[in-house]
């Protein structure tokens, strides 16, 4: 008898002991020490939206020869300030190229007297015929070769300077070429930023239709920068030509101050979600960028002042209404809240809460009852 008795003293106790438990989790009011709560203050929230794109000068220049030839000069190095005009690379012209030059320097020359020769003619038969010692006859067909002379000199005479100006030659006598060094000059004042070649190398001209040519260097106008970056179609409304933006770079203390450039009115198809390409330019003040270096683009879309905000952990969404524990003395209810924008810390309520509520900030803890 007095076994069974112990059996149900043990029996009542694990039953009081299990509804304890199930008492203190279901019950939002109790544990409360371990609960985290926050009074609601006025604040500020600025809704943005980030990106990060690498910095390169707004002018960049591939440098490359306008003649191909053996390089048996360079005047540069990485990281060296130039000026527009200044030479860069001394150029050997190949002999290929000069041969060609020579070839239509002769057929210049010898165009060139044959339009002499056969305006000469012309003239004198043109006394003659005031005379009327020839046929009106000879004397056109006099002027008709005169006239065929003059054209062909003048194509060669085109022919030529076109020649000399496309590899650079415009400058040197033909009897000093063979001497003489075809120059490369700095086609914008800016920095060295690379060198792609070495004394000895052979370089092919940019303007061959055969290939694109030899890059030498690049040269960056340093004073100016630009981000080409893509937004997503679902952030395209977003931006706009002529948007002020901030920049900056991961050690920068204050951003530098820049405005979308461009935005390309199709998207890439290609990608999925589709994107839209869009361009940043500014000028560095606060700091000194290397060209290629990454910088964040920050875009602001909304900003509030003095408005209630709660943390975004302390929301709670239950059949699609926004929700937050208040605290009430010792109990904890819940209240429907709206809200406005958001900075991914901070929301904007705008309706269903009262300055100095005390809200808790991680509902986690709470249980439905």
């Amino acid at each position: 008898m007095r076994t069974n008795k112990t059996k149900i003293f043990i029996f009542i106790s694990i039953f009081l002991i299990l509804v304890t438990i199930v008492f203190f989790s279901n019950n939002p009011e109790v544990n409360s020490k371990q609960i985290k709560t926050i009074r609601i203050a006025r604040n500020s929230i600025t809704k943005k939206i980030l990106f990060e794109g690498s910095a390169l000068p707004y002018k960049m220049v591939d440098v490359k020869p306008n003649i191909s030839g053996e390089i048996v000069r360079i005047h540069f190095k990485p990281g060296d300030v130039v000026k527009e005009g200044e030479v860069l690379a001394e150029i050997k012209p190949d002999p290929g190229i000069l041969l060609e030059l020579f070839t239509k320097e002769n057929d210049r020359w010898k165009a060139e007297t044959d339009y002499f020769k056969e305006k000469k003619m012309y003239d004198d038969l043109l006394k003659l015929h005031e005379k009327k010692y020839i046929s009106p006859e000879e004397l056109q067909e006099a002027k008709r070769q005169y006239e065929t002379a003059e054209r062909k000199f003048r194509y060669s005479q085109k022919s030529t300077e076109f020649y000399r100006k496309k590899y650079g030659l415009d400058s040197i006598d033909t009897d000093q070429l063979i001497k003489s060094n075809s120059v490369i000059r700095a086609p914008i004042s800016g920095t060295v930023l690379r060198n792609f070649v070495n004394t000895g190398d052979y370089c092919k001209s940019a303007l061959s239709q055969y290939a694109e040519g030899t890059t030498l260097c690049i040269i960056g106008d340093l004073s100016s920068y630009i981000v080409n970056l893509r937004v997503p179609e679902s952030d395209l409304g977003a931006i706009f030509q002529g948007q002020g933006v901030a920049v900056y770079t991961k050690n920068q203390m204050r951003p530098d101050s820049g405005f979308v450039d461009q935005l390309s009115p199709m998207g890439n198809i290609e990608s999925q979600p589709i994107t839209f390409d869009f361009s940043i330019f500014f000028t560095p003040v606060n700091a000194r960028y290397r060209p290629g270096s990454t910088v964040t683009v920050e875009i602001v879309l909304k900003h509030r002042e003095n408005i209630l905000t709660v943390p975004v952990g302390a929301i709670v969404i239950q059949n699609r209404k926004k929700l937050v524990y208040v605290k009430e003395m010792d109990k904890y209810s819940k209240h429907e809240i709206s809200i406005g924008i958001s900075d991914n810390h901070k929301v904007e309520v705008t309706k269903g809460l009262n300055l100095d509520d005390e809200i808790v900030i991680e509902p986690g803890l709470l249980t439905e009852k």
